[in-house]
């Protein structure tokens, strides 16, 4: 039996419970479209909700019913929406005040001690939880820190026990630490930078223009030298080692647009561009310190003007910029995750781009249970989306390190989760 933190019994209709929560919204969640009639209820073409591909047989058992075949829903299932929460208690102390320390009912194997916003947030081992004996850490406190300096300073005199390294100026000065530099971890996180172009604007509709662009950004110098962030240059969207990403070894060269400025001022001469203003073109995203040296060196390796919200009076709504700027971290390491962001039937899809063929393979290998065959459909998806018809400039993949103490054995996860319940600490 299982309990949530208060010792109440979580049964199968607790996520019953959590599933209808969710379907409540203005919007279905991606990942339960795959459950018989969701899309439907969503469509109006529903109203019973006895009819939904779920439902509590009994206290113990869930069934679900979907839509089509999916070898991935296995995975899928534990993560994300099919996650059961408390929702009597979020119905009884509401949607902020259930998460304060004193209300939280959680199924984890911590739940929430205290918090004090911008400075620490402290974990307490569950007792409740159904492996409460394999948890071997009684408590767990983040500190909420300023900045990465305060707190290398802070691991230095052992009052913290790990500590995350993104920048690659840092980490080329840990490695030069005699003390620690034993102590650093440098690992893969499923995360991709990319520019996304908005197809309903020209002149960024055509596929030469996009592909002029995609040749005048030199991703080694501005990840390396200028964001000097850790990670690698991209040319494909699924980052590595994620399932269905592109063997970086022997085909990443075949897909994608390699650095090379003039034969993109060549693309822009086909393109019709030859004699005649490129009109201005907009970039919005999340971060300055991306944008910024991206407008430089578009500007300065092709006849372009680049123009960035916050700068330029005359950009109007960000959602109407002709190129974005953004990122994708995976929640589970598969191709699937990656490449449906710009499925057309996707919410999230802001490219307002369809290519028939590119959905058809991601269809077929969702549904497709051999494992060569799904590689293999997911990879032609990655040439249409980023050699083809370039819908989207992949940028780079991130990296992280850490520095962890010699009494702390913990594993990562590249999906960025953190798996505290499998962690232990030897103190001196």
């Amino acid at each position: 039996d299982i309990r949530w933190s208060n010792e109440t019994p979580i049964t199968s209709h607790d996520f019953v419970a959590t599933l209808h929560k969710y379907l409540d919204g203005f919007e279905a969640p991606k990942d339960l479209l795959l459950l018989k009639n969701v899309q439907s209820l969503f469509d109006g073409e529903l109203e019973d909700k006895s009819l939904l591909g779920f439902q509590a047989l009994d206290d113990h058992i869930l069934q679900f019913t979907l839509e089509h075949p999916a070898p991935l829903f296995p995975v899928i299932v534990s993560f994300l929406h099919y996650r059961p929460v408390p929702v009597q208690v979020i119905e009884a102390k509401g949607k902020e005040a259930w998460t304060h320390p004193k209300n939280i009912v959680v199924s984890g194997p911590y739940t929430l001690q205290r918090w004090r916003k911008k400075k620490v947030l402290i974990l307490a081992k569950n007792p409740a939880y159904f492996d409460a004996a394999k948890v071997k850490i009684a408590k767990i406190s983040y500190a909420i820190l300023p900045s990465s300096k305060f707190a290398l300073k802070m691991y230095e005199e052992n009052a913290l026990d790990i500590i995350p390294v993104s920048k690659r100026y840092q980490l080329s000065a840990i490695r030069n630490m005699l003390s620690i530099r034993e102590q650093l971890a440098e690992k893969p996180l499923l995360e991709t930078w990319y520019l996304g172009f908005n197809q309903s604007r020209p002149p960024v509709d055509q596929p030469l223009v996009r592909k002029a662009i995609a040749m005048a950004i030199d991703k080694e110098f501005l990840l390396k030298k200028i964001l000097r962030l850790m990670g690698h240059p991209s040319n494909t969207f699924t980052a590595p080692p994620s399932f269905g990403a592109v063997d970086v070894d022997s085909k990443a060269e075949e897909i994608g647009i390699p650095f090379n400025p003039e034969q993109g001022q060549q693309r822009l001469f086909e393109a019709g561009y030859h004699n005649k203003t490129l009109p201005k073109i907009y970039i919005s995203g999340p971060a300055d310190v991306v944008l910024k040296p991206l407008k430089l060196m578009l500007e300065r390796n092709l006849p372009i003007k680049i123009g960035l919200y916050g700068e330029d009076e005359e950009a109007g709504d960000p959602e109407d910029a002709h190129i974005f700027l953004s990122f994708k971290q995976a929640v589970y390491p598969d191709a699937h995750y990656f490449l449906s962001e710009f499925d057309p039937a996707s919410n999230a899809n802001k490219l307002h781009w369809n290519n028939e063929n590119y959905t058809d393979l991601l269809n077929k290998a969702f549904r497709q249970h051999d494992v060569k065959q799904r590689k293999e459909l997911y990879q032609a998806a990655e040439h249409i989306l980023c050699q083809e018809e370039i819908a989207v400039i992949p940028l780079f993949y991130r990296e992280i390190a850490f520095l962890t103490t010699p009494q702390l054995q913990w594993t990562y996860s590249p999906t960025g989760t953190q798996q505290l319940w499998t962690w232990s600490f030897t103190a001196n």
